[in-house]
This record gives structure tokens, C-alpha cells and sequence, in this order.
């Protein structure tokens, strides 16, 4: 989900298109004149509420889930790094957003972080290699004044889940910002992480198509 929503994204999109197909259906068979029951309509007009609102719900769902694991792996990572289990790799990080955690406690080398939640999970553009890729860290709640969108930070990428990093501040370092790769890299978007405009636009598409095709039979029958 960090570095590939792709599917999720299009999943989404078609699927919330639907109802407008069935709309659509309903009205190009009123402007065609073909005679319309008022039960027809209403039946219409219900299965496109039902759609929206089932598939809304989905979506939530699916949402909601894949943020617990998200945060479990996180969490379970980050202890790793910072009891020794696994040697993390030091790598420059530039902050993208961040959220509450609130049942996950923080982790962090060379500054101080209380046992216990909350926590902030903050996701992060990590410079891996001659690449970036985006990783999530579980962070103190008191640093995240400092850890606005945009802000440089010094992580410890877990080495076998790239997608963990845990805040290093320990000092005698050069500022991350100073890595020539910020220059040299392409940086993950939004955009680009949801697949891009092209494939949203072809799940449009396919959504409410799939809706008037449905809408047109039930009108049809």
C-alpha cells in the first residue's frame, strides 16, 4: 500500500462509478422514448443506492484493514531495529505525512521515547540505494512538531522490511537534505503510488460501463 496502491486504487474508482452507470442507463432509455414503469425506475434508482453505499462501506472496510497491518508490521519492525534482533540501514528520509497512532507505542534511537502509546506513524520518502521508496515509522507524539511535510530525518530501514524505518537521531551526521540523491532520484508521489491518472481514468471507464450495462438490462427485462 505504501509504494503500490495501483489496484486499490482502480478497485476503488470502478467500483464507485458503477451507480453513475446505472444513471446514465436510466437516462439514455428515457431519451431513446422507450416506455418506463415507475417500478423499473425505482429499482433502478434503488440498486444504484445500494451499490454506492455497500461498496462505500467495502472500501472503508478494506481501508481500515489494511492501515492495522500496516501498523502491526510496523510495529513488530521497529522492535526488531531497536533491540538488536536486525541491524537497520542507516538511510536520509523526507516526511510525507503523518497520522495518530494511538494504540502503538514509539520507537526511536538517540532520543528519548516513552513505553507506552501513543504514538505518531509517520510516512516518509527513504533514499534506498539509487532509488526511493516510501517507508512508515512509528514515532514520539513530542516530535512531531518538528516532523511536519517536507521535514529531513535521519532513519533505520529494517533490512528485510523496506517498508519499516525507525527516527535516528543520533548525532555526527550530515544533514539527510545534503544527500545529492534528492536531486537525482525519481520521488514517489500520490499520484504515481495510486497508479496515475491514466489507469484511474480506465477504471472510470470500465465502472460505468459495467453500471449502464447492468442498468440497461434491468431496464430491459
Amino acid at each position: 500500500m505504501l509504494n503500490d496502491a495501483s489496484r486499490f486504487t482502480r478497485l476503488s474508482v470502478a467500483g464507485t462509478t458503477v451507480p453513475l452507470g446505472l444513471l446514465i442507463a436510466l437516462s439514455a432509455r428515457g431519451v431513446s422514448g422507450a416506455s418506463l414503469s415507475g417500478t423499473r425506475i425505482l429499482l433502478v434508482g434503488a440498486l444504484a443506492v445500494f451499490v454506492m453505499l455497500a461498496w462505500s462501506i467495502t472500501i472503508n472496510v478494506l481501508t481500515r484493514r489494511a492501515e492495522r497491518r500496516l501498523r502491526a508490521t510496523v510495529a513488530g519492525g521497529s522492535n526488531e531495529v531497536v533491540t538488536g534482533h536486525v541491524t537497520g540501514i542507516p538511510t536520509p528520509g523526507r516526511v510525507v505525512r503523518r497520522r495518530v497512532a494511538r494504540k502503538h507505542r514509539p520507537y526511536a534511537v538517540g532520543f528519548p521515547v516513552p513505553e507506552h502509546p501513543p504514538a505518531s506513524i509517520v510516512v516518509l520518502t527513504v533514499l534506498l540505494g539509487d532509488r526511493a521508496r516510501r517507508a512508515a515509522a512509528l514515532v514520539p507524539a513530542s516530535l512531531t512538531v518538528s516532523l511536519g511535510p517536507g521535514a529531513h530525518v535521519w532513519t533505520l530501514l529494517h533490512p528485510d522490511r523496506p517498508e519499516v524505518a525507525v527516527l535516528d537521531g543520533r548525532p555526527n551526521r550530515q544533514h539527510p537534505a545534503a544527500d545529492p540523491r534528492w536531486a537525482q532520484v525519481r520521488i514517489p508521489s500520490d499520484l504515481r503510488v495510486a497508479g496515475g491518472l491514466l489507469g484511474a481514468a480506465a477504471a472510470f471507464v470500465a465502472g460505468t460501463a459495467v453500471g449502464f450495462a447492468l442498468g440497461w438490462l434491468v431496464l430491459a427485462i
